[in-house]
C-alpha cells in the first residue's frame, strides 16, 4: 500500500516507531498533532500545512527517539512536499502520482520500497473535491512578499495572497507565530499586558506556583483560578506565543485536575521555549497524573536536557522512568543524581524508594500517589 502525501508531510517508518520509541505507536500517535494523519502497514505520514510545523514535529520525534535527518538512507522519518521541492526523499521511500477512478483525481503518495503502491490510505473523511489534491498549494515564504499576515484565528493564520487575490488559509497546529507579522499595536500591547497581570495577580497571591497534584482548591479558590485561566486565554488571543502564559495557564488547569487540557497548554510552551526547564518539569508532572508514564518520561528528560546539571531534575526523571516501569534506568538517574546530591532528603527518598522496589520489599507505584508513605517512611530510618 501507500500514504497520501499533500502539502508538507512528515513520513515515518512503523517499524522504526516500534523499535525506537517508548510506548510505541501509542506514544507516537500522542504526538501528533494534527487530523492530516495516515498509515499503512509500513508508513505513517502526518500533514501539515508549513514546513516548519513538520520540521518541528521531526524534532520532537528525535526527542523521542527517531533518527530523523532529511534524505539519510539510514534515517527513520522524512520530510516531503506534494509537489516535490523537498528534494531526495529518504533512501527508503518512494513517490509516485496515482489516477484514482473512484475519486476521478490524481493524488501524490508515498510508499516503502520493496513494496506495491496499488494502493493509497489517506486520513478519515478525506474527500478529493475540495482537497489540497485537487487543488495543490504551493508552499510560499511567508517573508517573501507574496502573502501578507491578515489575521490570526485560534491555530489558523489567514493571509492574503497577492497572486491569486484571496484569503489563504494555513493551518499552525503548535500555534506559532508567523514571521513577519505585525507587531502589537500600543493599545493592544497595554490590554495584553493588563490581562496577564491581572492573571499572575491572582496566581502570586494564592502561591499557586508551589501546589502540586493532588491539590483540591476550595470553591471560591477554584473560581479566581478559572478567572485566570480566561484572563490568560485572552491575552494569548493577542500575543499566542506567550509561552510564559501558556506555561501559567497549564499549571492552573493542572492543578483543577484538567491534566490533558493542562499537557497540551504545557506542551505547546515547551515547543516554543524548549531551553525552560520548568515548562518540561510542569508537562510531565500533567503527563503522570494523566495516566501517559511513557510521555512523563519524555518531559523530564527535556528539562534535564535543558539544566543537564541540575540533580533534582534528574531525581524528577528517576521517578519518572520509576512510574513507567523502566526500573534499570530509574536506578541509573538516582544514583547518579544522589552521587550530586547526597545531603538532599527527596533525593535519599527517592533513592530508598527505588532500592526498595528492585528489592521486591515495595510494590512499584505509578503516580505519587500509590506510594506507601508509611512503608517508605520507615525504609528511610533503617537507611
Amino acid at each position: 500500500m501507500a500514504v497520501l502525501i499533500e502539502a508538507v508531510c512528515a513520513v515515518v517508518r512503523r517499524d522504526a516507531i516500534d523499535a525506537r520509541i517508548a510506548g510505541g505507536w501509542a506514544a507516537f500517535t500522542a504526538a501528533v498533532p494534527t487530523g492530516a494523519f495516515c498509515y499503512d502497514d509500513e508508513l505513517a505520514s502526518v500533514g501539515f500545512m508549513a514546513v516548519a510545523d513538520a520540521e518541528t514535529f521531526l524534532a520532537h520525534l528525535q526527542s523521542l527517539g527517531l533518527r530523523t535527518s532529511p534524505g539519510a538512507a539510514g534515517g527513520d522519518a522524512c520530510i516531503v512536499e506534494q509537489l516535490g521541492r523537498s528534494g531526495a526523499p529518504a533512501a527508503w521511500l518512494g513517490m509516485t502520482r496515482l489516477t484514482l477512478d473512484e475519486i476521478g483525481g490524481e493524488v501524490s503518495m508515498a510508499y516503502l520500497r520493496g513494496t506495491r503502491e496499488s494502493r493509497v490510505v489517506m486520513p478519515g473523511g478525506w474527500k478529493f473535491e475540495g482537497s489540497v489534491s485537487q487543488t495543490p498549494m504551493e508552499l510560499r515564504e511567508i517573508d517573501g512578499g507574496q502573502l501578507k499576515f491578515l489575521r490570526h484565528q485560534d491555530n489558523i493564520e489567514v493571509y492574503w495572497d497577492n497572486t491569486l487575490q484571496r484569503e489563504v488559509y494555513v493551518g499552525r497546529p503548535y500555534g506559532s507565530q508567523p514571521a513577519g507579522r505585525p507587531a502589537l499595536s500600543d493599545a493592544q500591547r497595554d490590554e495584553h499586558n493588563r490581562l496577564w497581570n491581572a492573571a499572575r495577580d491572582i496566581v502570586e497571591a494564592e502561591q499557586l506556583y508551589a501546589r502540586v497534584p493532588p491539590f483540591k482548591p476550595g470553591f471560591f479558590l477554584a473560581r479566581k483560578m478559572r478567572k485566570a485561566i480566561v484572563l490568560l486565554e485572552q491575552a494569548l488571543a493577542l500575543h499566542p506565543t506567550n509561552a510564559a502564559a501558556l506555561w501559567m495557564q497549564g499549571k492552573l488547569l493542572q492543578l483543577l485536575g484538567d491534566f490533558d487540557a493542562s499537557l497540551d497548554r504545557l506542551a505547546k510552551a515547551c515547543l516554543i521555549d524548549p531551553n525552560q526547564a520548568s515548562f518540561a518539569r510542569e508537562a510531565g508532572i500533567s503527563a503522570t497524573e494523566a495516566g501517559k508514564l511513557d510521555v512523563a518520561v519524555f518531559y523530564a528528560q527535556e528539562a534535564l536536557k535543558a539544566t543537564p546539571g541540575d540533580a533534582g531534575l534528574r531525581t524528577n526523571l528517576a521517578v519518572a522512568h520509576l512510574f513507567a516501569g523502566n526500573l534499570a534506568a530509574a536506578e541509573i538517574e538516582i544514583g547518579d543524581a544522589r552521587a550530586a546530591e547526597p545531603d538532599d532528603p527527596v533525593t535519599r527518598s527517592v533513592w530508598v524508594l527505588v532500592r526498595e522496589v528492585a528489592a521486591g520489599r515495595m510494590r512499584r507505584p505509578t503516580s505519587t500517589r500509590d506510594i506507601d508513605a508509611d512503608a517508605l517512611r520507615e525504609a528511610v530510618a533503617r537507611g
